[in-house]
């Protein structure tokens, strides 16, 4: 399989560079692991191109969360899969509704938020969005300072027959 970046890997935190994100490895409690990959003020996009067309089953994706180093859950997340990497399948998953608003309740957790969608779909290529949710909120102790979104490991769960 081969990953390409939408977004520029941060120096500070490349998650195991650009493959990273579909290497096998999650990203554990401790955001400074080695990996997860970070983006600072911008949005977060992966296209992943499987060695072969695979049913898959469903799509998750790992999150870190710790509003007190400025790292929040992004505001919007969209899967998709393909079959020819043109046409995609799949739409805003979660938006306003679901993270949006609730991204910005104060929370003085360090934790990993795994997301997971059902596609039930056969596919060659799967692909992730993510939307930075902007500037730290005015509770936060750094209001108006660009946030951090740090995510690891997107996984194709596949059905074997």
């Amino acid at each position: 399989q081969s990953i390409e970046l939408d977004h520029e890997v941060n120096s500070y935190y490349p998650g195991r560079g650009e493959q990273g994100l579909a290497d096998g490895r999650l990203g554990s409690q401790d955001f400074r692991d080695g990996s997860w990959q970070a983006v600072q003020e911008s949005d977060m996009g992966a296209t992943i191109e499987l060695a072969e067309a695979v049913h898959i089953d469903s799509l998750s994706m790992q999150f870190y969360r710790y509003q007190d180093a400025w790292i929040f859950l992004p505001d919007s997340l969209r899967f998709q899969w393909s079959m020819d990497g043109q046409v995609w399948n799949g739409d805003w998953l979660l938006g306003e509704a679901t993270f949006g608003e609730a991204t910005f309740i104060p929370n003085d957790s360090q934790d990993v938020a795994r997301v997971a969608v059902a596609v039930n779909a056969e596919a060659k290529w799967v692909r992730i969005e993510a939307v930075n949710p902007g500037l730290c909120p005015d509770w936060h102790d750094a209001a108006s300072s660009a946030t951090w979104m740090f995510l690891d490991e997107l996984v194709v769960h596949t059905n074997h027959h």
